[in-house]
């Protein structure tokens, strides 16, 4: 339930209770001291008192995003009291003057009252000179060494992190082997994340002390070191501590900070505290079993839930262990405010309270303890406080060895520890073992349970636990490995069919991939079971599936693609967002809506699949922009992302961030104006805004003065005033837009279209990017080429834009003769007459190529053009065209061969003939010229520019040897033969005149 409509159903049932609003009391008479405000060191904020008429004023102060310190009932009697109940109750409040203002709008008053934090460390804070001054934070941790270096070998100090001012977040780790991890309950301590609320610190270092010194001689304390691994964080906030601050040195609320299942479920480090980070980390390495954070103003133990009024699992445990601790410690039993014991919502609630995060994230049986009345008593009364806490301390330490289940969960086969999660029967919170030692530790009260372990790819085992006060049950569990099989499949876009890079994942498990981008295609493997597939592509509807695996699998999926802009409706459960969704429809802009009361806060992986963001706050005053939110929307913008953020009250709840400053370029001036009217600057130039009256949505009671920093641009202006209403940036990565007001209560709706026309404009993002081809091109290896080669050819498909179906044809030269070896790397190829065609999706930065083989055809002159044309088509229309020329070459004639005579020849008629094969390929008419002569002396040419083959020689002198060349030419170029040789000799007697004998006949080459 959202923080307003929760404050409607309370309201609601208030009403219910009462019979009329007439039954309401009126709220006690406020103080009437005149007391100047006494305020925070970092946060400004300071300490008041607010008379309230009954818990529906207190959910006015939850609505108004109030830090509530304490509430306590106005009269004698029972708190906290039934919440549908009218009692008058008072409430100690942390506000500025902006928050009294804004309880003085809803009849309530906030009236200062001595800020007794702050004044007890002028008074007698760390290092002052007077007998009842606190230890300075550098004597607290020179003691914390001291105490390390005299017990090394059951202690060790560990800095978790640093503060806003760097010092040093200090935790004592107290164990017998503090090196080893065991498998044994972990516990902790943690003190003082309110600065000025001091008792903790001490009675968690004094524990230390008591457990070191007590080593080996006491037995109970002996066995808690020898049993536990116990943790002390004795200052987690130590420049509060140093200053006398409620907050940390950025004026934040540690206790606020936190993650919780209701305002902030978003559990995720970023975009908070410095040290809040520091003890979430702390947590995520860690398995806890038990935890407690110490506070002071208050005599109380308190316990889940603080953020919503309804019961935990585990809440007869909480409070059985809580009245063991309070009963135990005679200054809470005896005098507890509230109550000894409290479910935290009862009392007040809080949101983003590290118990809450302890318990739901980490399972941790976490509680509040308020320790003293005063925040910070002076540190001579110590002792009395050691007194009354120490039986406390230990007896809660002990409730893990005493009271619950415990044990290993182990592979069956190897025996190595699991990283496993703990289920309880009837439902408890789970909590999961150390991966490191496979133990867990989960405290229960006396009773029968079932547990059920479970790990990824082991098979479920359970078992039933009876759980007898005095020690832990102990269940151990060895998981069999469960059998792995293979999913596969394609991933496309819907409707268009193309191919997505997307990240497949089993929600729960390590087991992830990420398909091909040029095909789609994915596949990996996990264990058997049922398990959650889930695929998302960027610019994508991510999609999940139930799968059952007991066999290899093929799952396919085809996301739908996001429209360019998300519409983010977190306005608490109202109905600001159709003004937004009105004018986007007359824009014609398709968009998505998320509405954060029923879905939750996107995250930056969410963010990141839309152009731009819309993201509206309405009127609320508390929780506008989350940590977590604010997280996410920074990395959107890291990203390239283009953001409009619309709202009265951002500056009011967040202006002192560093999101506000470094992401929105915003100064949060004042809270509100008291001028409804604007005048446009910049893109917004000659519009005339009012944001009351007309059709819009009269909601503004706050709208804020701003002033543009760190690059911002004004971009509306409170005429007259010098304020502005709102602010713009660019720069290379983002863009945003900010207005410190509602744009629902823009007064007409033509004026909200044409600011939705004007921002959307200017914070672009939506462009469609095209397919783009023009790099493709038709290649050959050569440029040139002679008649009879074979050539290959391939077309080139590449897309520097975005992703597009191409379709490619390439009309062949007539002359060359088609040989096949049509291959693609991806798509559909084919051959068909003189045309190769190519179809098939190209991704971005990808080139497919298509590869073939010709020949070129015979009796073609030198010089002829080979021309291919290629046409590159992507599914927009968009068609480029790509020509590639290959020159024909001259071929010269290849002659002579085979010469005759032939060598070895005795027999030759007297008219010899001389022949010789020759050709061309480009088939030119061929002429020849034939040179003989003596050997030694100049050859004469015969005959020239001959057209036939044959030369008939005759008078050829006896005992001659003779050489002869032929030399073919084609009008471009010539080859001449080899040189040949034969020597003639006389005939012997009986002469035949008609022949002549060669004896020896010698042809051969010089």
């Amino acid at each position: 339930m959202t923080i307003r409509s929760r404050a409607i159903f309370l309201l609601l049932a208030l009403l219910l209770s009462l019979g009329s609003v007439a039954a309401r009391p009126a709220p006690p008479a406020a103080p009437s001291s005149s007391l100047a405000p006494e305020p925070d060191p970092f946060s400004g904020r300071y300490p008041a008192e607010v008379a309230l008429a009954g818990p529906a004023d207190l959910t006015l102060l939850y609505d108004l995003g109030i830090d509530i310190d304490a509430v306590w009932p106005s009269e004698e009697g029972a708190y906290p009291a039934d919440p549908t109940v009218a009692v008058p109750l008072r409430a100690r409040v942390y506000v500025d003057a902006g928050a009294a203002l804004r309880l003085e709008a809803v009849g309530l008053h906030a009236e200062p009252v001595p800020n007794e934090g702050l004044r007890a460390f002028q008074a007698y804070g760390p290092g002052k000179d007077t007998p009842l001054a606190w230890p300075t934070f550098e004597q607290m941790v020179a003691r914390m060494q001291a105490l390390v270096a005299a017990h090394p070998d059951i202690m060790r100090l560990v800095s978790i992190g640093k503060s806003v001012q760097n010092r040093d977040l200090w935790c004592m780790e107290i164990t017998d082997y503090p090196d080893v991890e065991e498998a044994e309950p972990e516990v902790k301590y943690t003190s003082t994340m309110h600065g000025d609320e001091t008792t903790g610190v001490e009675m968690t270092l004094r524990l230390a002390e008591l457990l070191a010194n007590s080593y080996g001689v006491d037995p109970d304390l002996t066995e808690l070191v020898d049993s536990l691994e116990i943790w002390l964080c004795p200052i987690h906030n130590p420049d509060g501590y140093v200053a006398g601050s409620r907050s940390n040195a950025n004026g934040v609320d540690l206790n606020r900070d936190f993650p919780d299942p209701v305002a902030d479920p978003v559990d995720d480090p970023a975009g908070r505290a410095v040290e809040t980070q520091a003890f979430m980390a702390l947590g995520y390495d860690h398995r806890f079993a038990m935890g407690a954070n110490y506070h002071g103003g208050a005599q109380v133990v308190n316990y889940p839930w603080d953020c919503r009024d309804d019961l935990s699992p585990d809440d007869a445990e909480y409070y059985d262990f809580s009245v063991g601790y309070a009963i135990r410690n005679p200054i809470i039993w005896e005098d507890g405010t509230p109550a000894s014991v409290v479910r935290g919502a009862r009392w007040y609630i809080v949101y983003g309270g590290i118990q809450d995060w302890s318990y739901n994230w980490r399972g941790e049986h976490h509680v509040t303890i308020e320790l003293s009345k005063i925040k910070s008593p002076p540190y001579t009364q110590m002792d009395t406080y050691w007194e009354a806490n120490r039986e406390a301390m230990l007896w809660w330490m002990q409730r893990p060895l005493r009271n619950g289940a415990r044990g290993r969960v182990t592979d069956a086969n190897t025996g190595a520890p699991l990283d496993a999660v703990i289920t309880v029967a009837p439902e408890r919170m789970p909590v999961t073992t150390d991966p490191d030692a496979g133990d867990y530790s989960k405290v229960l009260l006396d009773g029968a349970y079932t547990l059920t372990a479970s790990a990824y790819c082991y098979e479920p085992q359970s078992a039933p636990v009876t759980v007898v006060s005095g020690t832990a049950a102990v269940q151990d569990f060895a998981l069999a490995p469960s059998a792995r099989w293979s999913i596969s499949g394609t991933v496309t876009e819907s409707g268009a069919g193309y191919p997505l890079e997307a990240a497949i994942t089993l929600v729960g498990a390590s087991d992830a991939t990420s398909s091909n981008p040029a095909t789609g295609e994915y596949g990996f493997e996990a264990c058997s079971g049922t398990h959650t597939l889930q695929v998302s592509a960027a610019g994508h509807r991510a999609e999940t599936r139930e799968v059952t695996l007991e066999g290899h699998l093929v799952e396919d999926f085809a996301l739908d693609r996001l429209p360019c802009t998300l519409l983010v409706d977190d306005d608490d459960g109202l109905a600001y967002q159709t003004y937004f969704a009105e004018a986007l429809d007359a824009l014609g802009e398709s968009y998505d809506v998320r509405e954060t009361a029923t879905a939750g806060s996107p995250t930056a992986a969410e963010l990141a699949g839309y152009g731009r963001v819309i993201w509206l706050t309405g009127d609320d005053a508390a929780t506008t922009l989350t940590a977590g939110e604010q997280a996410a929307l920074a990395a959107y913008l890291d990203g390239g992302g283009r953001l409009f953020v619309t709202g009265q009250d951002i500056g009011y709840d967040i202006g002192a961030s560093s999101f506000y400053a470094d992401y929105l370029h915003a100064d949060y001036d004042s809270d509100d104006t008291n001028t409804l009217s604007l005048t446009g600057l910049e893109f917004l130039s000659g519009l005339a805004l009012t944001i009351a009256g007309g059709d819009g949505a009269g909601n503004q009671q706050w709208p804020s003065d701003i002033s543009p920093v760190n690059g911002g641009l004004a971009v509306l202006d409170y005429p007259g005033q010098h304020l502005y209403g709102g602010v713009a940036y660019q720069d290379d990565t983002y863009r945003v837009v900010y207005f410190s007001f509602g744009y629902e209560a823009i007064s007409t709706q033509a004026h909200r279209n044409a600011v939705m026309d004007y921002t959307l404009d200017w914070l672009g993002g939506c462009e469609s990017a095209p397919a783009d081809l023009a790099a493709s091109e038709v290649t050959a290896p050569v440029a040139h080429t002679y008649p009879g080669d074979g050539v290959v050819q391939q077309l080139l498909v590449h897309n520097a834009g975005a992703t597009t179906r191409a379709t490619v044809t390439a009309t062949l030269p007539s002359d060359m003769t088609w040989v096949g070896a049509l291959t693609a790397s991806k798509g559909t190829a084919a051959h068909a007459g003189d045309r190769v065609t190519w179809t098939g999706f190209v991704v971005p930065g990808e080139t497919i190529t298509v590869t073939y083989a010709m020949t070129v055809n015979t009796c073609l002159p030198a010089g002829a053009p080979l021309v291919t044309v290629a046409q590159f088509a992507d599914d927009a229309g968009g068609m480029v065209t790509r020509t590639l020329t290959t020159t024909v070459r001259n071929v010269a004639p290849m002659l002579p061969a085979f010469p005759s005579p032939a060598p070895g020849a005795t027999d030759v008629p007297t008219e010899t003939v001389l022949s010789w094969a020759s050709s061309d390929a480009n088939c030119d008419a061929l002429t020849y010229a034939v040179a003989m002569g003596a050997a030694g002396a100049p050859r004469t040419v015969l005959v020239s520019a001959w057209p036939t083959l044959t030369l008939t020689m005759d008078s050829l002198g006896e005992d001659i040897t003779y050489q002869w060349v032929v030399t073919a030419t084609d009008g471009i170029s010539a080859t001449s033969g080899t040189v040949w040789e034969f020597t003639t000799v006389a005939p012997a007697p009986p002469i035949d005149p008609t022949r002549f004998l060669f004896l020896p006949l010698v042809i051969r080459t010089p």
